[in-house]
């Protein structure tokens, strides 16, 4: 279906410098204008099609500068038959309203959401593939970055960005014999020199290119890692961005991301960590390290700025935006100066359980019940390739992400997820982590076997967690609470533990010996306010809780598929 008419929009009068607007006249024209103005245009479209051919079933895409809805007419057919949901942005109203009337042409109109706002504006939920087509040159450039900061936290597992922009010389020498061969190439389809004149007057400042590297930059920026030009012709880029997938996807897997992503990001901690983090480039003088056992995002004190279009001021992170997001269990943390006294000393535990672990280079490791992300900073630290957190509370994805956003660290995945999602992974990790998770499950023995399906061939689990005394075989379970808090289900004897092991496909590796949990490790501070374990256990017998229980020792377990 085209309703277009021919581009004679700039045959009249000299326009205002700076007077391009996507009116009703441009819409009326737009195909005829985009075909004959941009070179290799469709052939962009068709590269874009063939991304959105292969998603999987109920995939969701992104239009951005969805225009008349020339990609949504070329994808029709797929959305049809793999029930793809589209979500077509564009700020121009005439623009739209030929995009509708296309979508019912093609009876898709159904699986579209129509969004009328400045992309800039707009937060984007999980999606597959995003296409940007000669969009980001129209954003202010100061508002580029987090705008591709917002699309890169969008993507899901092994998702892409095609971008299609316009660009200028990257040597200012160069600039006049780009612009002569492309006023060449409009003259060979029937523009005439005023109308050439006239239209870049008329966009003078409202097109704003940059040079193929400064878009390359904006997105390693961003915090894409796998970017690729994969067209250019005269003064016109297309470039692919891609997120990294760890462990091969499924789409049941995608499914449930996106489902849980939607959730978090609704918490309005989540969201003031992103509307802080989107103003900061990653790694912009930031690195996320470990020093003297305390994570820590660090900024030298003379930040490094790039000259021109990238230019940024570093700011440090609001001490009110951290005491926000109490509370802080897993530390000590430190970020831009601040110490964070969490109510875990984890760097006690990471060398008790270090030994067990090793190098690991090339490594993709799961920490179930990642909780702020320390320990997988430390595994990072080990050579691992991805680690990827399972966790579903906001609070601490929202902390995750704040170091991870800070300190550049996109080899670290905050995945919303339990460890019963570890079935949708099936052969994924040549590690996985789960520390302190094992007693707050309903069903360990479920949680062992989820976790012995999601190993690789010789693959590990390191599992740390709470025994008790008490005769062989023998497993508690608390009518209430222990130590005063509530979410213990089961805390089992070394015998009872072994038993679940083997009968979860497990077998022991190498351990540790007990280790009592006491308050030097586990208290309250200015950071986690209200009780902690000292006051769970007995002020006169430490060996025993306020409920008569035996106290909690912990353990550290490494085990392989038996």
């Amino acid at each position: 279906m085209s309703d277009t008419t021919v581009d004679r929009v700039f045959e009249g009068p000299t326009p205002a410098t700076g007077s391009f607007r996507f009116d009703d006249d441009v819409a009326a024209a737009f195909d005829d204008m985009a075909r004959r103005s941009i070179p290799g245009y469709e052939q962009t479209l068709a590269r874009a099609a063939a991304h959105v051919a292969a998603l999987h079933t109920g995939a969701t895409v992104h239009d951005l500068g969805t225009s008349t809805g020339a990609l949504i007419e070329r994808i029709a057919p797929h959305i049809r038959a793999a029930r793809l949901r589209v979500v077509a942005v564009d700020l121009a109203e005439p623009m739209l309203a030929r995009a509708r009337r296309r979508a019912r042409h093609h009876h898709v109109e159904h699986a579209i959401t129509w969004v009328a706002a400045a992309v800039q504006d707009l937060t984007f939920e999980p999606t597959s593939f995003v296409f940007a087509g000669w969009l980001l040159q129209f954003v202010p450039v100061n508002k580029r970055l987090t705008v591709l900061r917002r699309l890169r936290s969008a993507l899901l597992p092994g998702g892409t960005l095609l971008l299609a922009e316009k660009i200028r010389a990257a040597d200012a020498d160069e600039q006049p014999r780009l612009d002569h061969d492309y006023d060449a190439f409009k003259r060979a389809n029937g523009y005439s020199d005023d109308e050439i004149r006239h239209k870049r007057q008329a966009l003078d400042g409202v097109l704003v290119p940059l040079t193929v590297d400064d878009n390359v930059a904006l997105l390693h920026e961003a915090g894409f890692t796998d970017v690729t030009v994969v067209a250019s012709d005269l003064c016109f880029v297309t470039i692919e961005a891609r997120v990294p997938d760890p462990v091969g996807a499924s789409p049941a897997l995608l499914e449930r991301l996106a489902s849980e992503q939607q959730r978090v990001l609704r918490d309005a901690r989540v969201q003031d960590v992103r509307g802080f983090t989107d103003t900061q480039p990653p790694g912009a003088g930031r690195r996320l390290c470990v020093v003297d056992d305390v994570v820590t995002v660090t900024a030298p004190e003379a930040s490094p700025t790039p000259p021109g279009p990238l230019a940024h001021h570093l700011a440090p992170t609001p001490r009110a935006l951290l005491e926000a997001l109490k509370p802080w269990r897993k530390g000590p943390v430190q970020i831009d100066g601040v110490d964070i006294d969490a109510e875990w000393r984890s760097e006690l535990k990471w060398h008790r359980v270090a030994p067990l672990i090793g190098p690991l280079d090339g490594a993709v490791v799961a920490d179930v019940g990642c909780n702020n992300g320390y320990t997988m900073v430390r595994l990072r630290e080990l050579g691992a390739r991805h680690v990827v957190g399972f966790d579903p509370q906001a609070l601490y994805l929202a902390q995750l992400t704040l170091l991870r956003e800070l300190g550049g660290a996109h080899d670290l995945h905050a995945w919303p997820l339990g460890v019963d999602d570890l079935a949708l992974t099936p052969a994924a990790f040549d590690l996985i982590l789960l520390m302190g998770v094992l007693y707050h499950v309903t069903d360990p023995i479920s949680a062992l076997r989820a976790c012995a399906r999601a190993l690789r061939p010789g693959g590990r689990l390191l599992l740390e967690t709470i025994v008790i005394d008490g005769p062989d075989g023998w497993c508690l379970t608390p009518t209430a609470r222990y130590a005063g808090a509530r979410g213990f289900w089961s805390l089992p004897t070394l015998g009872a533990l072994e038993t679940w092991c083997r009968r979860s496909g497990l077998r022991v590796v190498e351990r540790t010996e007990p280790t009592p949990t006491t308050p030097d490790e586990q208290r309250s501070t200015s950071w986690r306010d209200g009780d902690s374990l000292a006051e769970g256990l007995c002020a006169d017998d430490s060996t025993r809780t306020i409920e008569g229980y035996p106290a909690p020792q912990r353990v550290a377990w490494l085990l392989t598929r038996s």
